[in-house]
């Protein structure tokens, strides 16, 4: 008998052509905060003489022993990974151990990144990492560290067009500081008060100043440089 095994949240033992459903889990196997309050003993397969015991409930392959399996879901669904994307293919023959056969179905790749930017290679290096994403990818980047307007730039154009081509993509650049150089200001033709705004929101952000006080500086000066960066290359 073959059996492909894919479906979660379910236990099912097999004795010759016959199934048992019970939701229930082997005891000791996963982890304590989830595991049954109604457990699978160890050496459920010998004392019931199983053929094959298919678990479910798990959202990941974990093979207990011959003759049992979690085949955790089909597509992974967390960034934790846990061997998810599976399906098993069972061959089952009385008095025989089963064949179990693990086959990747999973079309989504998730991705936990995190990167410091401190010098302008940093910059280069995350460019290329997200341009290598694609339409099956799912990631969370984090970037922290400090940058002038050039690099700030190229990391918001490079983070829009992953976004444009992957399944999602969520990102977190509040920790990044935002650190016009002369030239930057001078290029955004920020003189007069905006320039005192930009001094003071740089000055907000120096070493030892409150953080949230820091994070809101940083997202004010990233915003005020975006927009004057988009005024300026507006055609007239």
């Amino acid at each position: 008998m073959r059996l492909v095994e894919a479906a979660p949240s379910l236990a099912t033992a097999v004795r010759d052509e016959r199934r048992e459903i019970e939701w229930r889990s082997v005891a000791g196997i996963l982890p304590e905060d989830i595991d049954s309050a109604n457990p699978i003993a160890e050496d459920r397969c010998a004392s019931a003489r199983l053929d094959y015991l298919a678990l479910g409930d798990w959202h990941g392959f974990k093979q207990v022993n011959e003759r049992c399996a979690y085949s955790g879901t089909p597509e992974q669904d967390r960034f934790r990974g846990n061997e998810p994307g599976y399906c098993l293919v069972v061959e089952v023959e009385a008095g025989q151990p089963p064949k179990v056969e693990p086959v990747r179905v999973g079309r989504f790749h998730w991705h936990q990144r995190e990167y410091t930017v401190a010098v302008e290679s940093d910059i280069d290096l995350i460019c290329t990492a997200l341009a290598e994403f694609g339409a099956d990818d799912i990631a969370q980047v984090r970037i922290d560290g400090r940058t002038d307007l050039a690099g700030h730039r190229r990391l918001t154009e490079a983070l829009a067009q992953a976004h444009a081509l992957m399944r999602s993509l969520a990102h977190d650049t509040a920790y990044l500081r935002l650190l016009p150089t002369a030239e930057d200001i001078a290029a955004l033709r920020a003189d007069g008060y905006l320039a005192e705004v930009i001094a003071d929101l740089q000055d907000a952000q120096r070493d030892g100043a409150p953080e949230s006080q820091a994070r809101v500086a940083r997202e004010a000066l990233a915003i005020l440089c975006s927009e004057l960066d988009a005024a300026n290359a507006a055609p007239l």
